[in-house]
Order: C-alpha cells, then structure tokens, then sequence
C-alpha cells in the first residue's frame, strides 16, 4: 500500500464518549445499511411514526447537536421539497379538498407522507452513524467490508476534491470581480444573460484545470507505487459490546420489515 493510503486511512478518535461513537465503524456501517432498507420498504403511513421514533433514538445515541442536524436537514428538504409540495395535488383520485380548479387527493397525501418521512428518517439515521465517526475511519472500514479499493479511493478522492474545486471556483470568481467581470450593462436581460455567460465560463475552465490536476494527481500515485499490488485491510475482531450493539440494531430493523408484512 502507498504511503498516501497508509495515512489516508489511519483511524482518528472523535473525542467524544457517546454510545455510537464507541462502536465499531463496520457495526455502524452495516446497521445504516440495515435501517436504510428496511425504512425503504415502508409503504404503509401508520408505520411511519416508528420511523420517525428509530430515527431519533439513533441520532440521541449518537450523541452530535440537534441544531446541526436541522442545519444539514435544510439543504436535503430542498431535494425533496418540491415533489412532497406537488405530489398531493397531481397524484390520486380521491378528492379530500378542492378550490376551484386545485384539487388536494388523498393518495397524493399519503404518498407525500412516505417520500418525506422515508427520506427524512433514512437522512437523520446517514447522519448519526456516520456523522460521530472519522470519514477515513468508515472508508478503512468499508474496505474491510470487502469494498473494492477502487471505490472507496475514489470516495477519498471525490470528498477531498470538491473542497479543492470549491476553493478554485471561489478564487477565480474573485479574479473575475477584480477585473471588472461584475461590470454588466444594459437591460435587466442582458445583465442576466451575460452573469450567466460568465459563470459557464468560470464553470468550464474549472473542469478543465480539475481534469489536468487529477492526470497529475494520478501519475504522482502511481510513482509512488499506487496499484503496484492488492490491498487488504485488517481490523481486530468485534468485542462483545459490539457485537450485541449489531443485534440489537439489526433486531430494530428486522421489526420495521416485520410490522411492514404484518400490516400489508
């Protein structure tokens, strides 16, 4: 293994002593994947209370700031935002109310109830097991997994670029400005159209030097040894704590599928 990997993948302690953050990462990992599907396979509104309770038990154990979820939560309603606001008023033929020619179905409702919850219990759940560990730590665990290197080095890759690209794009937007790129002239749409110019061609030069960055990047590692050999990544056995930890979780989400069946 070169030695970007060797100190890539060096696990970091979180400091804290809350109950997830002293679990295993493979446990923590295995459990999201766990809830993740049993939560997806919810079709039925009654269950989604449960959901929701799951969701925050894990996050209190898990022992990060309420705010700071709430903060990550307001960029994820807008992924989902508009179709949960459209879904009950296009969707069903049940009318529950209607004014004038808009009409609110039931089956739309209902619908929009599993998207959102599903999606924002799933989030929340991401965000505890995920959130009380080093990104490293889940990614050497993930190859412990059996997770091909390729995909978890690209996952390095891609978490450190866009920190890269971001910085590029705000320092070229900067450049832009002190030459006078703000300077837009004329009606209120030719203003517009030329801001959107600009910024396609900020846009594009930025994929074009982070294209020539990662050919560099790539010849660097592979000077360095990178994929001269396989990779194989050893973690010590899980102890009992966690081991009773992952039974427990999976237990959890054993019963989301089981009250699903039951209630189908």
């Amino acid at each position: 293994m070169s030695r970007l990997g060797i100190q890539a993948f060096v696990p970091q302690s979180t400091g804290s002593s809350a109950v997830l953050s002293r679990r295993d990462p493979r446990v923590r990992i295995v459990l999201l994947l766990l809830h993740a599907f049993a939560f997806a396979a919810v079709s039925q509104v009654a269950l989604l209370p449960v959901l929701v309770l799951i969701a925050a038990g894990v996050y209190g154990l898990s022992g990060l700031a309420w705010g700071a979820l709430l903060r990550r939560l307001r960029v994820a309603v807008l992924l989902i935002g508009l179709l949960v606001i459209l879904l009950p008023f296009v969707s069903g033929s049940s009318v529950l109310m209607q004014v004038g020619p808009v009409a609110l179905y039931r089956e739309g409702v209902e619908a929009a109830a599993l998207i959102g919850v599903r999606f924002l219990a799933i989030f929340t759940v991401a965000n505890a097991l995920l959130g009380c560990g080093a990104l490293f730590d889940h990614l050497r665990a993930l190859r412990a997994l059996g997770v091909p290197v390729l995909m978890t080095d690209l996952a390095m890759l891609v978490v450190r670029y866009i920190e890269v690209a971001h910085h590029d794009l705000h320092q070229m937007h900067l450049a832009m400005q002190v030459r006078g790129g703000k300077g837009h002239r004329g009606g209120a749409v030719l203003s517009l159209l030329s801001r959107v110019r600009e910024h396609a061609w900020l846009i594009a030069a930025l994929l074009l030097r982070s294209h020539e960055r990662s050919e560099r990047v790539y010849s660097a590692m592979q000077a360095r040894g990178y994929g001269a050999r396989g990779l194989s990544v050893r973690m010590p056995p899980l102890n009992v704590a966690d081991l009773v930890f992952l039974m427990s979780g999976g237990a959890l989400a054993a019963l989301v599928f089981i009250l699903e069946w039951h209630t189908t």
